[in-house]
C-alpha cells in the first residue's frame, strides 16, 4: 500500500513522459509500443530479498552499480534497467523523512546529488543512518512505502524510485566497506558492510 507522502512526489504524467523521452531516443521503441510497458513490469515486479549473499551485516538498499564508495557512504546507480525497489539495509525505527524539491539531472552525474529527493532518516542499534532516494531526468516520481515511527526490518521494501535513479546511504561508525566503486549490487541481497570485529 502506498504512503501517503509517495503521491506529492509525482511530478508528471508516467506514459507521456517516457513516450517523450523515446520519441526523441528512438522512433523504432515509440512505434513499437512496448518500451512503456517493458520499463513498467520489469520495474514493478521485484522479487523477493531472498537470503543475503554474504551473510550478517548491512544490506545493498538497491538494484545497481556502485559508483561512489567511501567508509561514511555509498551511492547506487540504477538504470531504466535495474528494479527500482529500495530496502531497508539495517533494522531499525523511521525517526524522520524529508522531502527536498531539486533539479533534474542525469542520476549518474555527480551533480544529481542536487536533484530532487526524499531522505530517511532511520535508528538503528549501531547508530543513526541516512537513506537518500534521488531522481534523475525521466519520469520523477519517488514512492514512500513507511512512515516516521515504522519499524523496519533489514531487506524489507520501504520504497521505489521511477526511473533511471539513484541511492545515497551513510555507513555506521564501526562497519566496514565491503564494496568498491564499479561493483554491481542486489537490494536486499548484497552485504555491502560488515561490523568491525
Amino acid at each position: 500500500m502506498q504512503h501517503e507522502a509517495g503521491k506529492k512526489f509525482h511530478r508528471m504524467d508516467i506514459g507521456a513522459h517516457v513516450s517523450q523521452c523515446c520519441a526523441g531516443r528512438s522512433r523504432t521503441l515509440v512505434h513499437d509500443g512496448r518500451c512503456f510497458s517493458w520499463i513498467c513490469f520489469h520495474d514493478i515486479l521485484s522479487p523477493g530479498p531472498g537470503s543475503p549473499s554474504g551473510g550478517e551485516g548491512m544490506l545493498s538498499p538497491a538494484d545497481g552499480k556502485i559508483i561512489q564508495a567511501t567508509p561514511q557512504k555509498i551511492t547506487i546507480f540504477m538504470s531504466p534497467s535495474n528494479v527500482h525497489v529500495n530496502r531497508a539495509p539495517l533494522d531499525g525505527v523511521v525517526r524522520d523523512i524529508e522531502y527536498r524539491k531539486g533539479t533534474h539531472r542525469p542520476a549518474f552525474m555527480k551533480r544529481a546529488c542536487k536533484n530532487q529527493q526524499n531522505r530517511m532518516y532511520l535508528e538503528t542499534d549501531d547508530g543513526e543512518m541516512e537513506l537518500c532516494q534521488i531522481t534523475g531526468t525521466l519520469v520523477r516520481k519517488i514512492i514512500c512505502y513507511v512512515q516516521p515511527g515504522d519499524q523496519v526490518s533489514r531487506g524489507e521494501r520501504i520504497g521505489m524510485i521511477r526511473f533511471g535513479s539513484r541511492v545515497e546511504v551513510s555507513i555506521p561508525c564501526g562497519y566496514n566497506l565491503l564494496v568498491n566503486k564499479g561493483d554491481k549490487v542486489r537490494a536486499g541481497e548484497t552485504v555491502v558492510a560488515v561490523r568491525s570485529s
